[in-house]
């Protein structure tokens, strides 16, 4: 269903692969695949990418009711464990406020992921605990809090990195999740596919000929 759907909006705005590609963010190989239905099950970030561009909803991108996707979201609230209904929650609470009427010029809470334990390269998702912090920046829906200087001198320890959900552009850092671990990484594209790279040379790069192979979190877009 996704792929029509994606075609008529595309077809209805005038708008071509390159073109959507670039005014989305999003890779045009990713557009391709879902397109020609080689990816089923686009990633949440890339749909949001996509819908936000073409100024409709993501149901509607999916052709599904606001009924249907409330009864996905159950059901995978429902089957989470205790840790990932932590986040499931506190998102949706800081959502739910900010959609009410915050002003985005004034301070509001999100969420901040805060590792557990201190890590060389690479976090275990299921480590994190959650807790809020107040930020003026926009545009920004979630932070991290860095737990060492792994970064540095670029980022400290205790550096709160705010994060956007929009795709990174070329050499940007941003956090993603692959096999269960988060990882903060600069974007690169290259001709053999994508590469996730360490910020100062701690670590291992991260190579993947499809984005599909890793999930992500959020773009940095300031730090506090």
């Amino acid at each position: 269903m996704i792929d029509k759907q994606l075609k008529a909006m595309m077809d209805k705005k005038g708008l071509t692969l390159e073109k959507l590609s670039m005014l989305s963010n999003v890779p045009i190989e990713t557009i391709r695949n879902i397109i020609y239905r080689r990816a089923r099950n686009p990633r949440v970030d890339t749909l949001l990418a996509l819908s936000r561009t073409l100024d409709v909803s993501m149901e509607s991108l999916m052709g599904e009711s606001p009924r249907e996707e409330e009864e996905q979201l159950l059901f995978a609230y429902r089957e989470s464990g205790e840790h990932g209904k932590k986040f499931i929650r506190a998102i949706a609470e800081i959502e739910a406020q900010w959609q009410a009427g915050v002003d985005v010029n004034e301070e509001r809470e999100i969420p901040c992921l805060i590792p557990a334990v201190e890590t060389s390269d690479g976090a275990a998702f299921s480590s994190f605990d959650v807790e809020h912090v107040k930020t003026a920046c926009e545009n920004v829906y979630m932070a991290v809090r860095l737990p060492n200087d792994h970064f540095s001198p670029r980022y400290c320890k205790n550096d709160v990195l705010l994060l956007s959900d929009k795709f990174p552009n070329e050499g940007e850092n941003a956090l993603f999740l692959y096999n269960h671990r988060l990882y903060f990484r600069q974007f690169h594209i290259s001709e053999k596919g994508y590469a996730l790279n360490t910020i100062n040379g701690r670590g291992t790069a991260l190579r993947f000929r499809r984005m599909d192979s890793c999930r992500l979190i959020g773009t940095c877009m300031a730090v506090q």
